[in-house]
């Protein structure tokens, strides 16, 4: 029986790649990057995922060098309907999803310590710190269990758009196929949805 406090991950940048996200719990250099990850404490495999969508707009921002030194994927604040924000969601512990938090942070895993799901899930959204990723996102249950994400603290919607690099677009895109079955065309024009893909570097 399980009886480690579980969480659903909900991912919609790289992390949708499953070969990115399984840095972030077994260290190592993702495709594409530079820079390797330390993991997680806990190295175990997620215990599930599936593809979700999120009800917040999507757009690229600021630089992130280990990608080449383009933009980065991150929610706006607001809700969309429609389109919604093509996401995965993955089963982790709430250990591993702070953790996860931290190296996308660039803090040392166990730095956040333990975030309390309840409280996130019922206020809708924590801040933190200042870190890239440090706004928590609670995005109701999935099979009765809390789902959150993280994006920026502050608003994406005030953050001038940043074009991703080729190697960060090609891990979403991997990401995309593995969890919704999209083809080439699907995945090109979602992309290109983006605020950030067209803009010039």
């Amino acid at each position: 029986m399980e009886t480690t406090p579980l969480v659903w991950y909900v991912a919609y940048g790289s992390n949708l790649d499953t070969a990115r996200l399984r840095c972030y719990l077994e260290g190592g250099v993702a495709p594409g990057r530079t820079e390797p990850n330390p993991g997680a404490r806990d190295r175990t495999a997620p215990r599930a995922s599936r593809a979700t969508t999120l009800p917040h707009p999507v757009r690229f921002v600021g630089r992130a060098p280990a990608w080449g030194g383009g933009g980065y994927a991150v929610l706006e604040h607001g809700t969309v309907d429609p389109p919604p924000t093509l996401g995965r969601a993955w089963l982790l512990t709430v250990a591993q999803l702070a953790d996860v938090l931290d190296q996308e942070c660039g803090r040392p895993s166990g730095t956040t310590g333990t975030i309390d799901v309840g409280a996130v899930a019922a206020a809708g959204a924590h801040v933190l710190g200042e870190g890239a990723y440090d706004r928590l996102v609670g995005l109701g249950p999935i099979d009765d269990v809390a789902a959150l994400t993280f994006t920026s603290p502050v608003d994406p919607a005030d953050r001038p758009a940043a074009r991703p690099s080729p190697a960060y677009l090609a891990t979403m895109a991997a990401g995309l196929r593995a969890a919704h079955g999209l083809d080439d065309a699907a995945i090109a024009r979602y992309l290109a949805s983006v605020p950030g893909t067209a803009t010039d570097a």
